[in-house]
């Protein structure tokens, strides 16, 4: 009976065992094994790793069990695996020294200051750092990112908990003159806003100071009519005044439609048209003269010499007709006359009639040879020239361009507005405001009134990389995926504008853009419209800078005249498109 139970025992401790953990916790003493008094044996480790080391269980006298004469004894000597810890040891018995997780960590004075860590809150900037076990020695905090001075980014710069606060972004807008108003700058999701900022409009007629140019109602003016002819009217005080087109009046005899009827000189008799002068018999020279007035020819008078008129009769009494006699004539509008190239000629006198007016020189059709053939006080109208022209202009709006930012968005929407009358179209793109390089085709090619749409409200920025090489390249490349829609037929013309040395972001270099710029695969180069070189047909590119800068952009500046402007230049900043404009002509 005693051996049974001993396998029963036996039996039931082996099940058992098939169920002990890895490492098990210290194991109670074995009472019901059958053992010899004396024996011995390995107990809980059969390997001894890192700290750990095997114990020993003996064989002992149970005398508490009658039914069992011996049991085994609990296990002396053994250590058992314990939780890792920087020591150099390996406490876990896995055969690894100190895989312990690293600890968060500061460096030394970030105590206390009541930071707010990334960990508790996404958007901040703030990253503990950690410490790292090596050789049983905890390694110095390592990865640890501090606060920042707080920008408009949507982030927590400061880690204080809070995203974009206590920043003084300062004013926004463009002036206090006339209806503007300058607006405040907030932070708004990491964008800044101008908030309450009243912009410049076009100046309208109501005694309102519009475009914020210390001025009202300057220079307005539109068409106006009566049942005569169409006129032009001016603006004073807000209101139309002072149309000049020509009223009816009361109909006389001077083969003119006084009354805007339609009709000439109806309603009345006329014998003759007043002012008109015919020969008439009268002595001593035999003939005299006679006018029309009141549509009746007045009584004859000559009997005394007169000056010769154009009558094919002898009034001086010479013995000659009609003799030196010619006047001075001009066959277009009087306020052409002088101006330009145009100036008046002579009729003669021929058998009582005047001749055709000769020699004399009238308005044409403007052409690019330095005159003012068209005689409207303006030599080589820029609108005249190139009727197919696609303009880019590329923009600097970093920082250090808001002393200049505004004068130009009004010089280039004023001057565009010039050339209103031609094909020409405009765009614009942007850069100087990303850290990366990037830039914004602003508006694509489009025409006047679309693009000043969408470049009126454009301000400067933050500094930021100035990607000016990429830029001209991307647009001078065929082949480049920017989107620029250049017109098949219109010459295409690029206008630098910055005051910095060009930059790159992509390693673009002069070298790069040469070839593009010198065969100029764009469309429109090859034009009949504007193949004017002799070697060849570049890409038209000029830059507007900072006078130390223009050599850094010669290389692939090409063609002879005026290629730079200088953007600290006294004259304005509508000077220097007008002479770009006409360098485009002249070239």
């Amino acid at each position: 009976m005693k051996s049974i139970l001993k396998c029963v025992i036996l039996l039931s401790f082996v099940s058992c065992a098939e169920n002990v953990p890895t490492i098990p916790p210290p194991p109670p003493p074995e009472p019901y094994y059958p053992c010899d008094l004396g024996e011995a044996k390995n107990c809980i480790i059969e390997e001894n790793i890192g700290a750990c080391q095997n114990g020993i269980r003996r064989c002992i006298e149970d005398n508490n069990n009658p039914m069992i004469a011996t049991r085994w004894g609990i296990c002396e000597q053994s250590v058992f695996p314990s939780e890792e810890i920087c020591d150099n040891i390996d406490n876990d018995c896995n055969g690894t020294l100190d895989e312990v997780k690293p600890l968060q960590c500061h460096p030394p004075g970030y105590e206390g200051l009541g930071l707010v860590y990334n960990n508790d809150n996404p958007y901040s900037i703030c990253h503990m750092g950690y410490l790292g076990c090596e050789a049983g020695e905890w390694l110095p905090c390592e990865g640890y990112t501090g606060p920042e001075n707080e920008v408009c980014d949507g982030l927590d710069n400061n880690c204080n908990g809070v995203i974009d606060n206590d920043v003084d972004y300062g004013e926004c807008g463009f002036s206090d003159e006339g209806m503007c108003l300058m607006g405040t700058n907030y932070c708004i999701e990491g964008d800044l806003y101008c908030v309450d900022a009243i912009f410049p409009e076009f100046e309208r007629c109501d005694n309102i100071d519009n475009d914020c140019d210390g001025e009202t109602d300057e220079d307005l003016v539109q068409l106006c009519e009566s049942v005569c002819e169409i006129g032009e009217e001016v603006c004073e005080d807000g209101h139309w005044v002072n149309c000049n087109a020509r009223q009816p009046q009361d109909e006389v005899c001077n083969g003119f439609d006084d009354d805007c009827d339609g009709e000439i000189d109806n309603g009345i008799s006329c014998e003759c048209l007043d002012g008109m002068i015919q020969p008439c018999p009268a002595l001593p020279c035999g003939w005299g003269l006679q006018m029309c007035e009141e549509g009746e020819w007045s009584e004859c008078e000559g009997d005394i010499p007169e000056d010769e008129i154009c009558n094919n009769h002898d009034d001086d009494c010479d013995g000659d007709i009609d003799e030196d006699l010619f006047i001075v004539c001009y066959e277009a509008p009087s306020e052409t006359l002088g101006v330009g190239e145009c100036l008046p000629g002579e009729s003669i006198c021929q058998e009582g009639v005047w001749s055709d007016c000769l020699d004399q020189v009238l308005p044409q059709d403007e052409v690019c040879d330095g005159l003012d053939n068209d005689c409207d006080g303006i030599t080589d109208n820029p609108e005249v020239f190139y009727e197919k022209t696609d303009i880019v202009f590329v923009l600097d709006v970093s920082g250090s361009m808001c002393d200049y930012i505004a004068e130009l968005i009004i010089a280039i929407s004023d001057y565009a507005f010039t050339l209103s009358g031609s094909d020409h179209m405009f765009a614009m793109i942007i850069h100087g405001y990303n850290p990366a390089g990037e830039y914004t085709v602003l508006s694509n090619l489009t025409d006047i009134v679309t693009f000043v749409g969408a470049i009126m409200f454009q301000g400067c920025t933050r500094g930021a990389v100035e990607p000016t090489y990429d830029i001209i390249y991307d647009l001078a490349n065929p082949l480049n995926d920017i989107g620029m829609s250049w017109r098949s037929d219109a010459t295409p013309v690029i206008i630098v504008i910055g005051d910095e040395n060009p930059q790159t972001e992509r390693d673009i270099y002069p070298e790069d853009i040469l070839p593009f710029a010198e065969s100029c695969m764009l469309p429109g180069c090859n034009s009949a419209t504007n193949d004017y070189w002799t070697d060849g047909d570049p890409l038209e590119i000029f830059v507007i800078t900072n006078t130390m800068y223009f050599a850094n952009y010669q290389m692939f500046v090409l063609g002879d005249g005026l290629r730079f402007f200088d953007i600290n230049a006294s004259s304005s900043i509508s000077v220097g498109l007008d002479l770009i404009f006409r360098e485009i002509c002249v070239d």
